[in-house]
């Protein structure tokens, strides 16, 4: 896993998050309005949004997430 730094040498939020699927796997990780999520749904989703995000950017781009607070 790449990056520097931090938590054990993981590095990089998709590193913890794989990591927590990898050992939790179907166990809720997040719980929003009642509604359960494992950790491997999560890591599924992050997954899928990072591939989103790299068919439409370039290495080295600056990316910014606008969402809703609340």
């Amino acid at each position: 896993m790449g990056g520097g730094g931090g938590l054990d040498g993981l590095g990089l939020l998709h590193g913890v998050i794989d990591a927590a699927a990898a050992v939790a796997g179907e166990r809720s990780g997040l719980i929003i309005g009642g509604e359960g999520y494992s950790f491997a749904t999560i890591s599924a989703d992050v997954f899928s949004l990072a591939g989103g995000i790299a068919a439409v950017s370039s290495p080295g781009d600056t990316v910014a997430l606008l969402a809703a607070n609340g």
